[in-house]
């Protein structure tokens, strides 16, 4: 019985191994780490985005921080950084035309 039990442990294993548990041992993806990285990105972006507008747009040293979450300042910041599908650069000549009629 114990010499069965060894076989089949020792047929079993090396099938877990190779079908079952991931090859790269459950850790990160490429995928995941692409993602990740856009993800860090993003965030980059948006806060330099809200900085460039805090100082170039808003008056009197307004900051977004104070800004209720549906003012219409808020929600165009809110457009700018997630939807609009032209994401222009930090230093488009525009970039701050397009917060303003948004």
């Amino acid at each position: 019985a114990g010499i069965g039990l060894l076989i089949i442990i020792a047929i079993l294993i090396p099938i877990l191994l190779i079908f079952v548990i991931p090859s790269n041992g459950g850790g990160p993806t490429i995928d995941s780490t692409r993602d990740r990285n856009e993800h860090n990105s993003s965030l980059i972006r948006a806060n330099k985005l809200v900085q460039k507008l805090e100082t170039e747009v808003l008056c009197r040293g307004a900051t977004f921080q104070e800004i209720d979450s549906d003012d219409p300042r808020r929600l165009a910041l809110d457009w700018i950084t997630n939807d609009d599908k032209m994401s222009l650069d930090l230093d488009a000549k525009n970039l701050n035309q397009r917060y303003i009629l948004a």
